[in-house]
């Protein structure tokens, strides 16, 4: 399971549901935090390039306000 090597790797930890004795949260753990920064920011990176050699500013701008209207609609 892929939380299982998560976990091995001291990436996430486990921890008790506050009201549901069934349930386990799953929370990163300080390295698994620095990790998803360090990946995130080259990820963001490599988006931007891919993105500046493909699409026009104008259609630019339009993906990105599509994207936020989409994480906004998330978000709720």
């Amino acid at each position: 399971m892929a939380v299982d090597r998560l976990a091995k790797r001291g990436l996430v930890e486990r921890r008790a549901h506050g009201t549901d004795r069934r349930a386990r949260i799953v929370n990163l753990t300080l390295e698994g935090r620095k990790l998803i920064t360090r990946i995130y920011g080259e990820h963001a990176g490599d988006m931007e390039k891919l993105a500046a050699a493909s699409l026009t500013k104008a259609e630019r701008r339009t993906l990105i306000s599509l994207l936020k209207k989409i994480g906004y609609k998330a978000a709720e």
